[in-house]
């Protein structure tokens, strides 16, 4: 059996192996099986998998995100009047993700950061901030892995639904960003591989991984009978860009030094009151 290995080191194999146009080995990219096992049922599905070999989660409390403290990266969390600390935290700086930009290797930094606000107890949160990562991860690998495949190998497969959708978002990005485009005017698809195509990239995963992580829970809550929940909120800081988003009711702010605080111009918060009321 293969060693364990991180999506981000097999990532980085795989892309450099397709820029020096190579044949990929056998090896090296996801065996037939292990795709359709992705393709049937996504990041948990390949972590429990004999298909899957390569792809394991880590036991428990080693290489845990949330508990280390990265440089540069802080996390407080206040208890405030209830028993126990239900919240949790994951936060990762300086990962590099190596993407193709215009037919050239291109480490994109990507830096996480994700507050899960735990309720009726920590087992939500705490298995949220648990595999966010991995199951992020896998899907960068495996998303990348299916459009490229397509793309520089000429495999006879064909994209997902998703996966074209992908395609389809960056072309119309790159077409209006061209202001001389004209109707009958049409671009390869290496072209396109610029920074929108990146960010579609990290979008689809982060969509992905959260839809896993609520799938995987709630098989373990019916199971288990936890009545426990928590709201999510992810942000994604990648080549100067930020990727926002949120499940339930916590929220995100983005502060500058030109901020006006008299100026109203972000929806006031619910009440605590109103929160507790809707669970």
């Amino acid at each position: 059996m293969p060693p364990a290995v991180s999506g981000h080191r097999g990532l980085f194999l795989l892309l450099v192996l397709v820029a020096l146009s190579v044949p990929l080995p056998r090896c090296a990219a996801e065996s037939a099986t292990c795709l359709a096992v992705y393709r049937e049922g996504g990041a948990p599905a390949v972590f429990q998998s004999a298909h899957c070999p390569r792809w394991t989660l880590l036991p428990e409390g080693e290489g845990d995100v949330g508990q280390s403290s990265p440089r540069g990266c802080h996390v407080a969390a206040d208890r405030g009047r209830r028993r126990s600390q239900e919240d949790r935290a994951v936060c990762a700086l300086g990962i590099r993700i190596p993407f193709i930009e215009h037919m050239r290797i291109k480490e994109v930094d990507v830096g996480v950061l994700a507050v899960f606000d735990g309720h009726n107890g920590v087992e939500a949160s705490e298995m949220a901030s648990k595999l966010f990562m991995d199951y992020f991860l896998l899907h960068v690998y495996f998303l990348l892995d299916g459009i490229y495949s397509i793309m520089f190998r000429k495999s006879t497969g064909k994209l997902t639904y998703r996966e074209v959708t992908i395609l389809n978002n960056v072309f119309n990005l790159y077409k209006e960003d061209q202001p001389n485009h004209g109707e009958g005017q049409c671009w390869t698809l290496p072209a396109i591989l610029d920074r929108s195509f990146y960010m579609e990239i990290l979008k689809e995963s982060l969509t992905r991984a959260v839809h896993d992580i609520d799938l995987t829970f709630s098989k373990e809550a019916l199971r288990k009978g936890f009545e426990s929940g928590s709201t999510a909120t992810v942000v994604l800081i990648a080549d100067g860009q930020i990727i926002s988003a949120n499940v339930g009711d916590s929220k995100a702010f983005l502060c500058s030094e030109g901020h006006d605080p008299h100026r109203q111009n972000i929806a006031i918060t619910r009440s605590p009151r109103s929160i507790l009321a809707r669970g």
